[in-house]
């Protein structure tokens, strides 16, 4: 029988909430957040044009990759 693996990741927009307020509720580091009216950057850090729209956070609730 094969095993497949399979993860779950949560993500959150919002037009205004700040993303260390969703951390804090949570109690989940995030891998990648931002907040509205911020500059656009790469993931790498790069400036891009414009700023966020809204604010994003994404992170993984369990923090770890599941076998079936």
């Amino acid at each position: 029988m094969q095993r497949y693996s399979f993860s779950i990741r949560l993500r959150i927009w919002h037009p205004s909430v700040d993303p260390d307020e969703i951390t804090k509720n949570l109690n989940i580091t995030p891998n990648t957040t931002s907040k509205v009216g911020q500059p656009r950057t790469t993931p790498k850090g790069h400036p891009l044009f414009g700023t966020h729209a809204e604010s994003y956070w994404s992170g993984i609730p369990f923090g770890r990759t599941e076998y079936s």
